[in-house]
């Protein structure tokens, strides 16, 4: 009884095991393999022998119209099968007998061992306005007991469907005695170029074989539904070579009317059979419309050896209008070095085609080749309206070959828009070649001006190669909290720059009040130079941008004159004294002294663009009579010198002091930071005039 149920439960667990296994094998087959539908069902040639249709493919040749079709015979029995016992013919509807001849490389195929099949192509030429449901492939056996010496055994009669068409995307496995190939189209772009369509269509070739394969004759060619036939090109094919377990994808490129159809079309991959002096497909794709394609797809394409991605669009203000920009990085995914293409780009917002403006693609960097596996950013750029508001942005890239030449490389869109870099320690490294460099936020400053903030801060800018160089020129912008981009000035630098030198650079501009934010977010984009015809450098544009955040600084200035910050000095000022000046027997204007303490920043090499330090008396009567000087802080104006408890006088002249102003009472003292002509209050405090008030208003401050 035990032995039994052991026995019961094996067999249970072994047809379980089998359901399971062919459920499985089944979920892979149809996953995995295309299916064919609507095929003919196989004739049965001999008790243990068949044939079937494989393709089925019309072409137009050089010669005219040619049907190709492939025979798939399947020998079940134990003993040879004699396949020249056999032929097939081709016919019409209507009857008419089409010559069939046998593929050159498949002649001396003619015996078929047991428990084995062999594929066998055949060519006809037929009628031009054939279509394959109007043709039939009969199936004969060689019989001289008969008339005419053969027997027909059977017919496939493809007008009732054929369709052996893998659907888009799906993958298709080619397998022969020399190759063993996965294949598939993973995308298709299509764009308009003048009066033509572009496809660009992405195909997969991955060697499941052992040993190497070579696309020496391969061909790939579109079919359009009224039997057109157009080329699809890959200039690098001749030379592909694909290693055992390699997976590649290659980019064709065809080129149809604009008015062609794109539905219904098909790729066809092949071979030139010279001995034949046609061309033989071998299988055939069903070519998705362009338009079907993700935004994913479009992001990126390969161009021969080069893999070609957009990884996103910049915007930035640049003046009265913004600049858009694409970046692309280029990849070579070749085992040869190349040569860094030269692309320019035209540009289409809401589906309309723009003008031509800069339509070169700028390389980050100078480099003349691309190693293997390696990569560069590129750029194309274009001017647009401030107050545009674009969507469905695309970017078409052709390469220019020679002067006479442009090859269309295809169309690319991108959903992000101005997704900058985070850096939160204030410091961010730039690694372009021959342009490397570290860039660090030292401080901000901000005042209110009616409805605005004037802004003003600083740059530590290190450069980082090995050698002297010129700075790398940056933009600064200000983001706020209505998520307005504003740009701002920065100083500019022209002199060379020693290895790890550091330079002291200013920035300054006026954002609106409502750009408030408790956070302050400054925008740093390296700017690449653009170059013109003559090949000399005019303009820049944006490349990579990094966003810093630091907290908004106080718009009110302090009351206190101590740690001012005026480019690489640290000045503190206190006991002040204002009176008139008597020098030349009248008043000629007023004197201030006072003390100070000044530190120097010796970190620093040099500073780009004057910093200014600017004194101002406001008289408080009802006149507002102002008096202001601007000092210059630099090592050359020697207005101010390192050390403690330094004693001053500032002279501002005006020999009409005495007519404007009227009780000298009162005085408001304000110390400004001045860069890029732009002024930031930092400190700022009403004080009385003269000596009796002033030894008051220092005991008070006692």
């Amino acid at each position: 009884m035990v032995q039994t149920r052991i026995l019961l439960s094996k067999t249970v667990m072994m047809i379980l095991t089998m359901v399971l296994s062919l459920g499985f094998m089944s979920m892979f087959s149809q996953r995995t393999y295309a299916a064919v539908t609507n095929a003919p069902a196989p004739i049965r040639i001999t008790s243990t022998a068949t044939v079937q249709v494989k393709s089925a493919e019309l072409f137009t040749q050089e010669k005219g119209l040619y049907l190709i079709y492939t025979l798939t015979y399947t020998n079940n029995g134990n003993t040879t099968l004699q396949l020249d016992d056999f032929w097939s013919k081709a016919k019409s509807t209507s009857g008419k007998i089409y010559s069939t001849s046998v593929v050159d490389k498949d002649k001396k195929t003619t015996r078929l061992s047991g428990k084995s099949s062999v594929d066998i192509t055949y060519y006809s030429p037929v009628d031009d306005n054939a279509t394959l449901s109007k043709l039939i492939i009969s199936i004969v056996k060689w019989d001289f007991s008969v008339p005419n010496y053969t027997r027909n055994i059977g017919a496939f009669n493809l007008a009732k469907g054929y369709g052996a068409t893998t659907a888009a995307f799906l993958p298709k496995y080619l397998f022969s005695k020399e190759s063993k190939l996965k294949t598939a189209i993973k995308g298709v772009q299509s764009s308009i170029d003048n009066d033509e369509r572009i496809l660009k269509i992405n195909f997969l070739m991955e060697n499941l074989n052992t040993r190497e394969y070579r696309a020496t004759t391969t061909q790939f060619y579109v079919v359009a539904t009224d039997g057109s036939v157009y080329a699809a090109k890959n200039d690098t094919l001749k030379d592909l070579i694909i290693q055992p377990k390699e997976r590649k994808i290659i980019t064709l490129q065809v080129k149809l009317p604009v008015i062609a159809n794109e539905k219904g079309i098909k790729l066809l991959t092949g071979y030139l059979s010279e001995a034949d002096g046609i061309y033989i497909p071998i299988a055939s794709y069903q070519v998705p419309k362009g338009a079907t394609q993700s935004s994913a797809e479009v992001s990126q394409l390969s161009y021969g050896n080069y893999l070609i991605e957009i990884t996103g669009y910049g915007r930035l203000p640049t003046g009265t209008q913004d600049t858009l920009t694409a970046n692309f990085k280029i990849t070579n995914k070749g085992k040869t070095g190349l040569k860094i293409p030269q692309l320019k780009a035209s540009w289409s917002f809401n589906g309309i085609a723009q003008k031509a403006g800069n339509e070169l693609v700028v390389a980050y960097d100078q480099r003349v080749q691309l190693e293997p596996n390696a990569s560069i950013q590129m750029i194309a750029s274009t001017q647009v309206p401030y107050s545009a508001t674009l969507s469905d942005i695309r970017v078409s890239l052709k390469e220019i070959a020679d002067d006479q030449t442009e090859k269309v490389v295809g169309q690319f869109k991108s959903i992000k828009v101005n997704e900058f870099k985070d850096v939160t320690n204030q410091i961010a490294e730039f690694d372009r070649l021959a342009a490397k460099t570290s860039l660090e936020l030292l401080r901000v400053r901000s005042s209110v001006e009616g409805r605005q903030f004037n802004i003003s801060g600083d740059l530590a800018i290190t450069n980082l190669e090995p050698r002297t160089s010129n700075l790398q020129k940056y933009g600064v912008y200000l983001r706020g909290e209505d998520g307005l981009i504003y740009p701002l000035t920065i100083g500019n630098y022209a002199k060379t720059v020693i290895t790890n030198g550091k330079i002291l650079v200013p920035f300054s501009g006026k954002v609106p009040v409502s750009s408030e934010t408790a956070k302050m977010n400054i925008l740093i984009a390296e700017l690449i130079p653009t170059v013109n015809e003559g090949s000399t450098p005019s303009t820049t544009i944006p490349g990579s941008v990094v966003s810093m955040t630091t907290v908004w600084p106080a718009s009110i200035p302090q009351s206190q004159f101590f740690n001012l910050n005026v480019g690489n000095y640290n000045l503190s000022m206190d006991k002040f004294y204002a009176y008139l000046d008597y020098s030349s027997g009248g008043i000629q204007g007023l004197n201030l002294d006072f003390e100070y303490s000044m530190l120097i920043d010796s970190s620093f090499d040099d500073i780009a663009g004057p910093y200014k330090l600017r004194i101002e008396i406001e008289d408080q009567n009802s006149n507002k009579l102002t008096l202001a000087k601007d000092i210059e802080m630099d090592s050359k104006s020697q207005e101010f010198k390192e050390g403690q408890a330094i004693k001053k006088t500032i002279q501002f002249t005006d020999p009409n002091l005495s007519s404007q102003a009227e009780f000298f009472k009162e005085y408001k003292l304000s110390i400004y930071c001045v860069t890029n002509d732009q002024k930031v209050l930092l400190a700022q405090r009403a004080m009385p005039y003269f000596y009796i008030q002033w030894l008051e208003f220092q005991d008070k401050e006692k």
